[in-house]
C-alpha cells in the first residue's frame, strides 16, 4: 500500500505526519513508518481527517460508465474489494486515456498490488 503514500510524499504536496502515523523514515539500516503510511484504510481516515483530501463520492461498477471526468491525476482511489466496509487497496489517479491493455477509454491509474501501470479503474482485479 505503501505505493500510493510514496508518491504523494514525493509528489511534494503533503510532509511527513510522525505525530499522526503518516510517515516512513530510514532508521540506521532498517525502515520504520506508521501505519497510515502504509495501510490503505488508515490512509484513507487520515487524508479524510487531516484535511488533506475531500471525498467526492463512491463509484459503483454496476451501476456507472468506465469514466469518471470529476477525477484528475493526483486523486487516490480507495478500493474495498470484499466489501465489508473496509479499504483494502489504493491507487493513484494519472491520466484520462485508452487503458494499453484493454483499450477501454477512462481514468487511468497506477497501483502496486497487481503492478498495473495506467490501468483503467473500472477494471476488475484478478
Amino acid at each position: 500500500m505503501n505505493f500510493v503514500s510514496q508518491a504523494l510524499h514525493e509528489g511534494g504536496l503533503i510532509p511527513f505526519d510522525k505525530q499522526r502515523g503518516w510517515y516512513c523514515e530510514k532508521v540506521l539500516w532498517w525502515w520504520n513508518w506508521g501505519q497510515a503510511w502504509s495501510v490503505a484504510d488508515s490512509l484513507r481516515y487520515w487524508l479524510l481527517s487531516a484535511n488533506n483530501a475531500m471525498y467526492i463520492g463512491r463509484w459503483d461498477y454496476s451501476s456507472q460508465s468506465d469514466f469518471n471526468f470529476s477525477l484528475k491525476p493526483g486523486d487516490v482511489l480507495f478500493y474495498d474489494w470484499d466489501s465489508d466496509g473496509t479499504y483494502d487497496h489504493s491507487a493513484i489517479v494519472v491520466v484520462y486515456a485508452k487503458d494499453p491493455d484493454s483499450r477501454i477509454n477512462g481514468v487511468l491509474q497506477d497501483q502496486h498490488t497487481t503492478d498495473r501501470k495506467m490501468g483503467n479503474m473500472a477494471l476488475k482485479a484478478i
